[in-house]
């Protein structure tokens, strides 16, 4: 590895790698300790020393110029790969909302998860997912993003499957993991054409190539970009995989859903938007605007409290796509931090609501006709909103922070949503660069979209907070048992994001996004929206709260039990999963059988015969294949069985490593970090 350092080393960067690395160390730590009462004490803590070193770079550091730290990893005859860290005002600010909503799903956690089986270990799996993303967005090259990029889709993988002891769990991973590599091949064989093109991923470097770039190579490079952002951040026709990721643990979908995993997709096509050319924005921005618009369909109609909020992250996604192919990233990053703040705060009233329902629910064997036959058998009857209903009586602190953060999503004027949302709507209608024909279209998707988010939260609010108690009626008029509110330490984590949920937390003028004063610490400009556009916004709710009403009419009137063939498709997702199952999986595995076939009855049966035949025709043959048969019995196969006696050998002197003793823990992880830190100040200063 030829290591040279290429810029210089700063206190920003090495707090930047303290920040990054404190996380790291508490996985580390973690996967040693296993310890159901230490775990998550250094998580915690380490994701609280994390916070108050973002808090210092963003306010207190006062970087105005961005911070570039990079050493050269594998240099080649003309190419060259390097990795390092690069902060600018934009990516201090994302390294401040991961840390503080991680930081805040980790004490929420704490209640969560009390009791659970696999305790200990959920606090390591989330301390790595916390570091990889906070590298992530500080990766100053498309090849430092894609290696933390595949570090956040294993920690996805380890906390949607986190009781993997389970069917549903198990297979949510699995599809998340999958669905996510044919977008991770897009992002792979975009950075290969560009390290061919330029001789380095860089992307500052990259980024000063693009002016003189030729723009055919531009948009096979951006939209190769795109398709890993498509991926990650569930857009079509990548998009089934996030919805069924509700199967892990509430915290994990808030944090998901929040601030990290899907987050990594908008980011990268921030971070690269001047590769995008026009051709390429008009394949974004369609795609962004479709799938708004059926993730939001499809949100209408959903009876799982949490997989309503997941369509919804979907939809509010593909509005950040199609509002960053106007040519507004600085209104697509801005919805993406007041979006992490509201969904995040949604999940975790979910949580409380699924919590306080699922300790309050005895062991209650489901009726044969509950809802007449048209109920889901896979949808837990703790998460089953037609269940639930009058909610705001017992769980008066959920209802309220619920609300918050509902009519923040909505837009509602005085609530940091509807900041973000006028910067998106003004992007919208000023859009010119695209042909009339695509401009409507998209006015259309992004409009329609926007009221749908009023609709479906609307809908959500009232099955389970208004009306009365359907759980008795519904179960034979079995009592649910008292339900109580969330405890104080889940609390706490509601409280600070429903206040982050009002305009105060990003501008002091509730009406004037482009004051706002989170815009200007990133160093961006909001341009003036036009003075109409707040009636704009208020038809665009009035729109969204007349199609709830007349949606919660008609499912209270019918009881539930009435399913039409719309809402059949839309519960389904227009029956995307089955049709991508039956177009590709099917014939793969298909394929994937005849060649089973083929080799264990035409190829391994034509050696045999043919060996046989070799073997029996000739003289002296038979003890040259006792010698042949000895080599393989005795060296290849020793072979083998010495590396993994080796391996076993190995690791019964690794085992007394764990002693059981936090103290010698402790020690270890500081030594071996210390060393690690050691190492990089040598190499860089070198």
């Amino acid at each position: 590895m030829d290591v040279q350092s290429s810029l210089p080393w700063t206190l920003e960067t090495a707090i930047m790698v303290l920040l990054i690395g404190l996380p790291f160390a508490a996985f580390v730590a973690g996967l040693g300790l296993r310890s159901r009462r230490w775990n998550p004490v250094m998580a915690i803590g380490a994701m609280s020393a994390s916070t108050l070193l973002a808090t210092y770079l963003v306010f207190g550091a006062k970087i105005e110029s961005p911070v570039h730290t990079r050493f050269n990893w594998i240099s080649f005859s003309d190419a060259t790969l390097s990795l390092g860290l690069y902060a600018d005002r934009m990516t201090l600010a994302l390294l401040l909302m991961i840390s503080v909503i991680s930081l805040l799903v980790m004490i929420y956690s704490l209640a969560y998860l009390k009791g659970d089986a696999l305790f200990d270990r959920y606090w390591t799996y989330l301390s790595f997912f916390c570091s990889a993303m906070l590298a992530l967005v500080t990766a100053d090259s498309l090849i430092g993003i894609f290696i933390c990029w595949e570090w956040v889709g294993l920690g996805s993988w380890l906390l949607i499957g986190f009781w993997n002891t389970k069917q549903g769990p198990a297979r949510a991973a699995t599809q998340a993991f999958l669905l996510n590599r044919i977008g991770d091949a897009a992002f792979l064989a975009g950075i290969l054409l560009a390290l061919s093109l330029t001789g380095t991923t860089d992307i500052s470097q990259l980024l000063a190539w693009s002016v003189t770039a030729q723009p055919e190579t531009l948009t096979i490079l951006s939209l190769l970009l795109m398709g890993g952002s498509l991926a990650k951040s569930a857009q079509f026709p990548l998009q089934i995989w996030l919805p069924n990721a509700m199967e892990g643990p509430t915290p994990v979908s808030s944090l998901i859903h929040a601030a990290t995993m899907v987050a990594a997709g908008v980011y990268l096509l921030i971070r690269t938007f001047p590769l995008f050319t026009h051709q390429s924005l008009m394949v974004l921005g369609t795609l962004g605007g479709v799938t708004a618009l059926m993730a939001g369909l499809a949100a209408l109609v959903q009876w799982d409290i949490k997989r309503l909020l997941a369509y919804s992250t979907v939809s509010q996604l593909g509005l950040m796509f199609l509002v960053l192919a106007t040519g507004r990233p600085d209104a697509a990053l801005f919805h993406l931090i007041t979006h992490a703040v509201m969904k995040c705060l949604l999940f975790l009233a979910a949580g409380s609501v699924i919590h306080q329902f699922h300790h309050a629910l005895p062991s209650f064997s489901e009726p044969d006709n509950l809802f007449s036959g048209t109920r889901d058998p896979q949808l837990p009857l703790h998460q089953d909103m037609r269940l639930m209903g009058g909610l705001r009586k017992s769980m008066p602190w959920t209802f309220v922070v619920y609300l918050m953060a509902a009519a923040s999503m909505a837009g509602i004027p005085f609530t940091a949503g509807f900041l973000s949302k006028e910067t998106m709507l003004g992007g919208l209608f000023a859009n010119e660069a695209q042909p009339p024909a695509i401009r409507l279209l998209w006015l259309i998707l992004g409009l329609t979209s926007f009221a749908l988010t009023t609709a479906y939260l609307g809908r959500q609010a009232y099955l389970v907070f208004w009306g009365e108690n359907r759980f008795s009626k519904s179960m034979g008029n079995l009592s649910l048992g008292p339900a109580t509110d969330a405890p104080g330490q889940m609390r706490l984590p509601m409280a600070l994001l429903a206040a982050g949920t009002l305009f105060f937390g990003f501008s002091l003028l509730p009406f004037e996004a482009e004051k706002s004063w989170a815009l200007h610490l990133m160093n961006l400009h909001a341009p003036e929206t036009p003075s109409w556009m707040i009636f704009v916004s208020l038809t665009l709710i009035g729109a969204g709260a007349a199609v709830c009403y007349v949606m919660v009419r008609g499912e209270v009137s019918a009881r539930f039990s009435r399913q039409g063939w719309g809402q059949r498709v839309l519960l389904n997702h227009f029956f995307q999963e089955k049709i991508m199952y039956r177009v590709f999986a099917t014939p793969l595995l298909q394929f994937s059988r005849w060649l089973k076939v083929l080799d264990e009855k035409v190829v391994d049966g034509a050696f045999t015969v043919g060996a046989h035949l070799l073997v029996t025709s000739r003289p002296g043959w038979p003890q040259l294949s006792n010698i042949a048969n000895s080599i393989e019995n005795h060296l290849f196969d020793g072979a083998v069985r010495s590396i993994y006696l080796g391996i076993g050998r190995l690791g019964k002197v690794v085992r007394k490593v764990q002693t059981g003793r936090v103290q010698w823990y402790l020690w270890l992880s500081l030594s071996l970090w210390a060393i690690l830190m050691m190492w990089v100040v040598i190499v860089w200063k070198k």
